[in-house]
């Protein structure tokens, strides 16, 4: 977290920020799926459909009641399964870089946003004090007239 600019979060601090955004997508998915009501959106509705969506189970290829030793191809696979562990934990940390990755390409954007924002409103300002110093200016004469 630190390499992408994030000092201060830790990782149950992102666990938990995980899992309330997988309970907000299930809200979600449930009212949308609902007749009558409007589908709700979300910015990270689609992220999250792609990490959520997805079915991620396991195809036993060979059980066993253990009475009967494993064919040579089970003890192959079960050398595999040793590595599933390591591969969903790959899985989930490639599925949290992408989502964090989006995170921060949104608060870019947001960033940007509020820049354009903040310009605008000094412009704006700008312009009205500009207005207001031709305004007293045209006061004064007017005064000096009388």
């Amino acid at each position: 977290m630190r390499e992408h600019g994030y000092e201060k979060a830790t990782g149950n601090m992102c666990g938990k920020k995980f899992q309330n955004m997988k309970s907000t997508y299930y809200k979600i998915k449930d009212s949308n799926s609902k007749s009558g009501r409007g589908c709700t959106s979300w910015q990270w509705l689609e992220a999250m459909d792609d990490i959520c969506s997805k079915s991620h189970t396991v195809q036993l290829t060979h059980v066993t009641d253990g009475r009967h030793p494993l064919p040579a191809a089970a003890s192959t696979a079960e050398a595999n399964q040793s590595t599933e562990p390591a591969k969903k934990k790959q899985r989930k940390s490639s599925m949290l870089e992408t989502l964090l990755s989006q995170m921060q390409q949104s608060d870019e954007k947001r960033i940007s946003a509020i820049n354009e924002m903040k310009e605008a409103i000094i412009a704006s300002n700008k312009e009205r004090i500009d207005a207001i110093k031709e305004l007293n200016d045209t006061m004064k004469q007017m005064l000096q007239k009388l």
